[in-house]
């Protein structure tokens, strides 16, 4: 049994079943820190990185295994691999969000679907149809959904039928081309206004 009181140096390879240490480690120089560490840089985290239990590495670290990190993981620069597997998440915490805005970003709605949220809301939906609604209350029942207002400032072109339904109006404050036929039923109220040009080819059916 070796004990050292003080320093103790050795010149050479040593090795030892067990190595105990009460205080830090250092490795790699001969100045000592309040925390352990491989090599002699200090710490430019230094309101965290402070007793003996905290340590830093100089330089680069390899890790041939599983590591399994109980606590948040910071990176400062850049962080790479060929799969990363989160957590589910929610709208109001998502798996994939940002460090001063944790309530915005991407997380797992259901099973094979995705939600994106902003302000802890769902805002956007893609269901395992392939499904996309935005601001729908996650019920997306066609290709595109579209709860409350949405506004086109470009054309609109429309290659299958379209169907307007519920109480409100619809208003088109541009051209309205029509190339296949026009049925409007069951109008009620003014029913149909137009202020302007209207090109229809094809049949129209106004009536009940």
């Amino acid at each position: 049994i070796l004990t050292v009181q003080g320093r103790g140096e050795f010149q050479g390879t040593s090795s030892a079943s067990y190595f105990l240490t009460g205080n830090t480690l250092q490795v790699g120089g001969f100045a000592s820190a309040a925390y352990s560490r491989f090599g002699t840089s200090a710490t430019t985290h230094s309101g965290t990185v402070t007793t003996t239990n905290d340590l830093l590495i100089t330089g680069e670290l390899e890790v041939d295994g599983s590591a399994y990190f109980d606590g948040t993981v910071h990176f400062g620069g850049t962080a790479s691999a060929s799969k990363f597997y989160a957590q589910n998440g929610t709208a109001a915490s998502p798996s994939f969000s940002f460090a001063i805005d944790q309530d915005t970003g991407m997380f797992r709605r259901a099973i094979n679907a995705l939600g994106f949220s902003t302000l802890g809301v769902e805002r956007l939906t893609i269901d395992s149809a392939g499904n996309v609604g935005i601001n729908s209350g996650g019920n997306v029942d066609t290709k595109f959904e579209v709860g409350g207002a949405a506004s086109i400032s470009g054309n609109f072109t429309s290659g299958g039928t379209g169907v307007f339904s519920g109480t409100g109006s619809n208003s088109f404050a541009g051209s309205l081309l029509i190339s296949k036929g026009l049925n409007a039923l069951a109008i009620v109220g003014t029913g149909l206004t137009i202020n302007g040009n209207a090109s229809i080819t094809g049949n129209t059916i106004l009536g009940d």
